[in-house]
């Protein structure tokens, strides 16, 4: 399998916030863990993704499992975030509807055995209004600075991540019409956009490793 550094890169950068999630486990809350329970998902599941690549062994049905938990989790995980509860209902009717689509989904419209493309599209676009949402919501709620604010942090990686790959998955098809050349461009762009996104979650479990001993909150005396 030949790829250029920056899909090597952009894959071992999945690994940094796992990595750092660990070191600042004592320190996590109940959102924070199940990030890092999802960040750890995502680094077994990117080795094993190499690691069938290179034994020429079709890898594509891991990445369809991954979207549906990429939706229950971060939407879960918004949901912690968000002091409205009207916000956490259409967070979980959201999860709900979109489960119901994916499994239609592997039926109707995409098997396991080809790239997924109508699911992650669909995926995006509700990751997206989410997240701007709860971004609004940590701004204006949050105690901290938000260089500070690990939420900020977490939503900004995820925003770049779901902005950047929205027409990626939506378009692949017609992407993959073009010159060699211009394909590899755009891969590179996507790459590129992964390992941002990385580095920006990395920078959440930083700020909570910053903070003192309180679940990555910060606690003000009365």
């Amino acid at each position: 399998m030949d790829l250029p550094l920056i899909a090597y890169m952009a894959g071992g950068a999945i690994v940094v916030p796992f990595l750092l999630g660990l070191i600042a486990l004592r320190k996590l809350g109940h959102d924070t863990r199940l990030l890092l329970a999802f960040f750890g998902f995502h680094s077994f599941l990117t080795v094993f993704q190499f690691a069938l690549a290179f034994h020429a062994i079709n890898n594509l049905w891991t990445s369809h499992i991954y979207y549906l938990v990429e939706m229950v989790v971060v939407l879960r995980v918004y949901s912690f975030w968000t002091p409205s509860r009207s916000a956490r209902r259409i967070f979980l009717w959201l999860t709900i509807l979109y489960a119901v689509f994916w499994i239609a989904a592997k039926f109707l419209l995409e098997e396991f055995t080809v790239s997924a493309l109508y699911t992650p599209t669909v995926s995006r676009v509700i990751f997206i209004g989410s997240t701007l949402y709860i971004l609004v919501v940590v701004a204006t709620n949050s105690e901290l600075s938000l260089y500070l604010e690990s939420r900020f942090w977490f939503a900004a990686g995820f925003l770049v991540l779901f902005a950047g790959s929205l027409m990626f998955y939506a378009f692949r098809n017609f992407i993959f019409g073009f010159p060699v050349e211009i394909v590899d461009r755009l891969l590179t762009i996507h790459w590129t956009n992964i390992l941002l996104s990385n580095l920006l979650q990395s920078a959440g479990f930083l700020c909570i490793l910053r903070l003192p001993n309180t679940g990555g909150r910060l606690e003000l005396a009365p």
